[in-house]
């Protein structure tokens, strides 16, 4: 039963949906859209609704949508995905999608029907949200200062480990603790009342100073400052607080207060500024030395405010600390602070505040500062520099003139695989090799004289081996001497390899065009060669010395077809009758043929792994493969040797290997190596050895084909090849073949024996061909079989005379590649207006433009030129037998 359109009052209501909804039939057309899927499509209903997912995604959105919908009709279970579609400015838009099965009132699947909602955005929300959790956490974790979660009842819910270490508990431990546990006694009451006053919401937040309990018995200054987490009823949740050990601090404190004569003995005679400020930050008294610094005396600033020197910009950073210190019993602080001198110029003075207000002797806050200008001016231009090195996107380094590395910046420190600190000081050839080509000693990686640029092979600190190009400038002091020299360099390593890459690639294209094409007219050619000599064969003359002529002409055309296969094999251009089936097979029924093809003191080993899953290949072409590789090993081993053929189900091949000549990966192999134990190939020779007419051989003993050939059927193949080779230790080729999928398309027969007679075949037969003399004989085939020809030289021609009969075809047998319309295109039209008829193509070269353009999908019938006629009439009879939508 068809699927029906949905009434209007249904879609009317999906309309309004925000989500994009859609109903297919059975094949895969859409028989209707909401809005929302004509607004995600970028398309009008009417458009779409028709059409197919070929017509209107991508090739990649298109193939997983027919593999859902068919997933459902086989299923009859509905299936979600998650599905990426590129939005109208570009960016990538994620749809959760549902596919259900359409039955009928007799509960048959008559279709699909889904809905698709966009969730781009909650998904950048979760991204976000994980992102700032993440963060948080790591703020928590690797703080430097104790932090500590409590619930409402005071219990330790979470702590960070500088908490666990500061009061010796585990996580574990703490977590089956309240905080006032942690308290001294001492300060109990004080606790419960700033707890209180947080959980009451009297405060936000507090900070106090106070004695900690360590696990070992040992008490700990702290300073806390704890604030509260409420929730929407402001009801207390957890409360966190921010411990800081100042144990050391307090001791310091202590220790001078104890020493309070000596240090004012020291103050009178240093070279510091020492002062103390009473209560109100009025300056009481100032040493000796703050005329050296400042250039007022004692007797100038006893009475001011040190807020009358102090720099406009840091004059309320030293408001906060007086305050600070002040309201502090014990409290003490450091700042950095600008300050006016006489001479109306400013000095940066690094300053220590100590509140000794409580101090019996001295009752105020102890002031001691140093000049710090000209190592903060230095600080500051060094820090510049060092900024500015580390921000350059190239390597920097300087040497002196004895090659000591003076300047090391960080790029170099990821470029050549040594720190900072490990480079400076050290001699730059202990740390950076340069190789010359041609020469054996190293060369320095910065270049001696005026300013050049040079490149340089670099071995880095872990042995790998990289180019770099080096502009070298020599470095003179204010005197003119020369003090050394500078190298900015930068990695071009990739830049140099995807030169000879893209070069390498350009010359394959050249040649493989040019093969391609003399092959593509070759088998046009070699097709009416072949097909003449089988006529005179069953109607020429019947003398002996004829019929071997023939059988000669016969034979020379058959060998020089073989060699049009190895033309397009290194090209990649040749048409493959892949089928599923066992490498070991092939490979078990190819050890006759090895042991005739090699020489007698060549031992041949096999170690095939058992129940290996079937690949998709073409078996004959298969079969040239491994007599190509086990030729060029017979050659690497003059004296003799062992091949070694092993199989094994292996994941893609090691992309990193110097001398892998593999693709993308595909998800699974099934893997052939072929190993010798001949001379092997240096570098050199191994880069080159799949290049087409590329031959170690002397002259008259090669062609260059044999391993361009095997490249070339292994890559259109789908497959990878990974080689091992290494001068005086053999060769090891290993083959990589996709294993085959669970419906792959068997393999179109083609019998190459005698014609065969159809007798009383009554079928029409469109014969669709731009080169005559094809043309011309592959009628006379037909028509000697019985069929009624209808001949076509285009496929424009053909639809012509398909509109000018009333008589259906009932084959059309067209070329794949022709001027204007393709035999694709040609077989789409005709389905449009006899669905009936079968459609079988033809080619000599079908060419990347075929596969492009998608004019042979898998599983296609096909029959590559050059053809005999006993294989043109069983592939046509088969097709007959057998027609289906191409």
């Amino acid at each position: 039963m068809s699927l029906g359109t949905p009434r209007g009052a249904e879609w009317a209501l999906l309309d309004a949906m925000a989500d994009s909804a859609w109903l297919k039939d059975i094949a895969g057309r859409y028989v209707a859209v909401n809005a929302a899927y004509a607004v995600l499509l970028q398309r009008s209903k009417d458009a779409i609704v028709g059409s197919s997912d070929e017509e209107l995604l991508s090739a990649e959105l298109a193939l997983g949508s027919q593999g859902r919908d068919a997933q459902v009709v086989a299923t009859g279970l509905p299936i979600a995905a998650d599905v990426a579609l590129a939005g109208p400015d570009g960016s990538p838009r994620w749809l959760e999608t549902i596919v259900t099965p359409v039955r009928d009132a007799d509960g048959a699947i008559v279709g699909t029907s889904g809905v698709a909602r966009d969730v781009t955005a909650q998904r950048a929300t979760d991204r976000a949200l994980r992102a700032s959790e993440t963060r948080m956490r790591t703020i928590f974790e690797e703080s430097p200062l104790g932090i500590g979660l409590a619930d409402s009842r005071g219990f330790i819910v979470d702590t960070n480990a500088a908490y666990q270490r500061m009061v010796g508990y585990s996580a574990d431990e703490l977590r089956q603790m309240r905080f006032s546990e942690l308290s001294s006694p001492a300060d109990a009451s004080e606790n419960v009342a700033l707890f209180q006053d947080l959980a009451l919401g009297r405060t936000h937040s507090y900070a106090v100073e106070k004695t900690y309990l360590h696990k070992s018995g040992q008490s700990l200054r702290v300073r806390l400052t704890s604030a509260a987490i409420r929730d929407t009823q402001d009801q207390l949740l957890y409360s966190v607080g921010m411990v800081e050990d100042v144990t050391k601090m307090r001791l310091v404190e202590a220790s001078l207060r104890d020493r309070e004569e000596v240090f004012r003995a020291l103050t009178e005679q240093t070279s510091e500024l020492n002062a103390i400020l009473d209560a109100d930050g009025t300056i009481c008294y100032a040493s000796p030395s703050i005329e050296r610094v400042l250039g007022y005396s004692s007797d100038e600033l006893v009475g001011t405010s040190p807020l009358e020197l102090i720099h406009p910009d840091d004059a309320g950073a030293m408001r906060r600390v007086l305050v600070e210190v002040a309201s502090n019993g014990a409290g003490s602080a450091t700042a950095l602070m600008r300050f006016e001198h006489a001479d109306g110029g400013h000095r940066v003075l690094e300053a220590s505040f100590t509140n000794l207000l409580q101090h019996h002797a001295v009752r105020g806050i102890v002031v001691s500062a140093r000049d710090v200008t000209e190592r903060v001016r230095a600080a500051d231009d060094i820090r510049f520099q060092a900024d500015l090195l580390d921000a350059v996107e190239q390597a920097v380094i300087a040497v002196d003139e004895a090659d000591r590395v003076t300047a090391w910046n960080r790029h170099a420190e990821r470029l050549y695989g040594w720190t900072r600190a490990e480079a400076l000081g050290r001699p730059i050839d202990t740390l950076i090799r340069a190789e010359l080509a041609g020469e054996h000693a190293p060369s320095t990686v910065i270049p001696c004289g005026e300013s050049a640029t040079r490149e340089r092979v670099i071995r880095r600190r872990d042995g790998t081996m990289f180019v770099v190009a080096v502009t070298a400038s020599p470095i003179h002091a204010p005197n003119g001497v020369r003090r050394g020299r500078v190298g900015v360099s930068c990695d071009i390593t990739l830049q140099r390899s995807l030169e000879e890459q893209l070069r390498q690639a350009q010359k394959m294209e050249t040649v493989g065009r040019l093969a391609g094409g003399v092959a593509h007219d070759f088998n046009n050619l070699l097709t009416v060669v072949i097909a003449h000599a089988e006529f005179l064969r069953r109607g020429g003359p019947t003398a002996s010395r004829w019929r071997e002529d023939i059988d000669g002409i016969t034979e020379a055309a058959v060998r020089a077809s073989t060699l049009t296969r190895q033309l397009l094999a290194f090209g990649r251009k040749q048409v493959l009758l892949s089928r599923a089936l066992s490498f070991n097979e092939v490979i078990e029924g190819m050890r006759p043929v090895l042991g005739m093809s090699l020489r007698e003191d060549i031992r041949i080993e096999m170690s095939l792994a058992p129940a290996l899953p079937p690949i998709h290949a073409d078996p004959g072409q298969l079969e040239q493969v491994i007599l190509n590789v086990a030729a060029n090993a017979r050659d690497a081993m003059p004296r003799g040797g062992t091949l070694t053929l092993t199989t094994f189900v292996a994941r893609p091949p090691n992309e990193d290997k110097s001398h892998s000549v593999s693709d993308d990966p595909i998800a699974r192999y099934v893997a052939l190596s072929i190993a010798d134990t001949g001379i092997g190939m240096d570098p050199a020779t191994a880069s080159k050895m799949f290049e087409p007419f590329y031959t170690t051989k002397g002259a008259g003993r090669g062609s260059g084909l044999g391993l361009s050939t095997v490249y070339g059927i292994v890559k259109q193949s789908g497959g990878n090849i990974d080689v091992d080779t290494r001068l005086g230790g053999g060769t090891t080729i290993t083959i990589y073949l996709p294993v085959a999928h669970e419906h792959a398309a068997p393999d179109t027969a083609n019998d190459a024996g005698e014609p065969v007679d159809d007798g009383d075949a009554a079928e029409v037969v469109l014969v669709v061909e731009d080169d005559p003399a094809v043309r011309r004989l592959t009628s006379r085939i037909l028509t000697q079989a019985g069929y009624v020809v209808v001949e076509a030289e285009s496929g424009e021609d053909a639809l012509s005379r398909m509109a000018s009969t009333t008589t259906p075809f009932s084959l059309v047998l067209t070329d794949v590649v022709m001027p204007g319309m393709s035999g694709r295109e040609l077989g789409i039209e005709l389905l449009r207006t006899q669905p009936n008829a079968a459609i079988l193509y033809m080619s000599g070269y079908t060419g990347d433009e075929v596969f492009e353009r998608g004019l042979l999908p898998s599983g296609t019938s096909f029959i590559p030129k050059p053809f005999t006629s006993g294989a043109l009439l069983v592939a046509v009879r088969d097709r007959l037998g057998h027609a289906t939508v191409p």
